[in-house]
């Protein structure tokens, strides 16, 4: 089969779409369309990968950027034609897809992922509808990530049942390349991905001066793009207990951080899912994550991470404390947690997933 992905934004859906590109490559032939800074490594993931100068950022000169809609567009479409694929697969919504996926879709079978219903607590997604709109107008199949979201996409989409699927999370060893064997401080806990406030970011502050009771010598790290703004008197209050890298952090710096921490925490307000599992279970990391939407799915308490109760201070320091003076439950958790992903969350099994899910659209086209 020839299957053609199209994933329009970095980070961590780069990463994702590398990850199916992966997944399907050992028995398929795949094409890959990316934006413009993807990494080489996760471009030669697949056969083949095309990338387009798409904006990311909504800065004057990205946003510039849009006046190339027309020939960016152009440049896609004729580079799909000329793969010719079997079936596409969309990951994500993006504002663009609105002006060139039903042109696709007359020709093509759409597998589309949406990794979110809706919009996360305290996010403001004014666009989001456009986003999603071409998705849910022109795909086969809907795909995500667990049951819980089938059913919110069946109920707020008014979608046929037979039209939404589910498959496992693909976010195989993204990182290997940028290994650099940075040794591991056994005092360090990582706090990293996009900042938003339903990640937890005040709960881990908090949660950090009363480990700091009992641990003084605990480091936090808080890695990614975001405003933390709203928590710079808790911060201050850390001083020399806090390390922030408050921007996007590229692959090779994502790499080290995970090398460096000894623990890695997931500590959502809400959320649907989280690939931080998966990355930290590649590096035989720990976690210690809310029990919330499909994390206890990846993360399986006492097995391979520890799970906390959402907005749960207390509980959040506790676990943090616990798994710092245990350093061989720590090893035994992260080796757990990489052997389960491997296992349950396999290139060979996301395969033999959205092979169902590919053979279905075709099916229904």
């Amino acid at each position: 089969m020839r299957i053609a992905i199209l994933s329009l934004h970095v980070g961590a859906m780069a990463h994702y779409a590398s990850s199916l590109a992966q997944a399907l490559r050992e028995k398929h032939q795949v094409a890959c369309f990316y934006p413009y800074g993807v990494a080489a490594e996760h471009l030669a993931t697949a056969d083949e990968a095309y990338t387009y100068p798409i904006p990311q950022w909504a800065t004057p000169q990205e946003l510039l950027g849009y006046l190339r809609t027309p020939a960016i567009i152009h440049g896609l479409k004729r580079d799909i034609h000329r793969w010719q694929p079997d079936v596409l697969h969309v990951n994500s919504g993006h504002i663009l897809y609105g002006l060139f996926l039903k042109s696709l879709a007359q020709r093509y079978p759409v597998v589309s992922t949406i990794h979110d219903i809706d919009p996360h607590l305290g996010e403001r997604r004014p666009f989001e509808h456009l986003k999603q709109a071409p998705l849910l107008n022109h795909s086969r199949i809907i795909a995500v990530h667990s049951e819980g979201l089938r059913q919110m996409a069946i109920t707020k989409w008014s979608l046929p049942p037979e039209q939404v699927s589910v498959f496992p999370m693909a976010f195989n060893d993204v990182f290997s390349a940028w290994r650099s064997n940075t040794p591991r401080e056994p005092k360090t806990i990582l706090l990293y991905g996009r900042l938003r406030g339903y990640k937890g970011i005040q709960v881990t502050l908090d949660a950090m001066s009363t480990v700091l009771e009992r641990r003084p010598d605990t480091k936090l790290i808080i890695a990614g793009q975001g405003d933390l703004a709203p928590y710079a008197k808790s911060i201050e209050g850390l001083q020399n207990n806090i390390e922030i890298i408050n921007r996007f952090v590229s692959d090779a710096e994502t790499a080290t951080l995970f090398e460096r921490c000894s623990i890695a925490l997931v500590p959502y307000i809400e959320a649907s899912q989280s690939s931080i599992p998966f990355v930290a279970a590649s590096f035989g990391r720990p976690v210690i994550a809310s029990r919330i939407g499909a994390i206890p799915e990846v993360v399986q308490h006492g097995e391979t991470g520890l799970l906390v109760a959402p907005g749960d201070t207390s509980e959040l320091a506790g676990a943090i404390t616990g798994l710092l003076e245990d350093t061989a439950l720590q090893d035994q958790l992260g080796q757990n947690a990489k052997r389960f992903i491997n296992e349950q969350f396999g290139p060979k099994t996301i395969c033999k997933h959205l092979e169902a899910i590919y053979a279905e659209a075709i099916a229904r086209w």
